[in-house]
């Protein structure tokens, strides 16, 4: 079993897209270096940007989400982003993006699945 997170945010401002690439890119960064990451990717859909990542453990997570680059992404993200809504899960085996989407899509309150449509492009 592995432990995948899914998240989306959509940007506050046009402007605010060069520091968060930044912040997106250092935490990818971070991610990867990680022994315990099996994957990151940050992706565009939906007018949203995507992060997956997975994971070995809880544990590993959690010390990828309270540290360095990250960290410092979060509490920035209230600055930077409209809507952000994450989603974790574990699952059988890494999963395909498409895979992702639908288990993060499935666990949006009903009110919201609208605002996201599940097969944008």
């Amino acid at each position: 079993m592995v432990l995948v997170a899914i998240g989306a945010a959509k940007l506050l401002h046009w402007w605010d897209m060069p520091q968060f690439t930044v912040l997106t890119a250092l935490s990818l960064r971070q991610a990867r270096a990680m022994e315990e990451n099996l994957r990151a990717d940050v992706f565009p859909h939906a007018n949203h940007f995507f992060s997956l990542t997975v994971w070995t453990s809880p544990a590993a997570m959690r010390r990828f989400a309270t540290s360095g680059a990250h960290r410092h992404a979060l509490k920035m993200g209230s600055r930077l982003t409209d809507t952000s809504r994450f989603h974790v899960y574990w699952a059988e085996e890494i999963p395909r993006i498409p895979d992702a989407l639908a288990e993060w899509h499935t666990a949006l309150p009903e009110p919201l699945r609208a605002q996201v449509p599940r097969d944008a492009a």
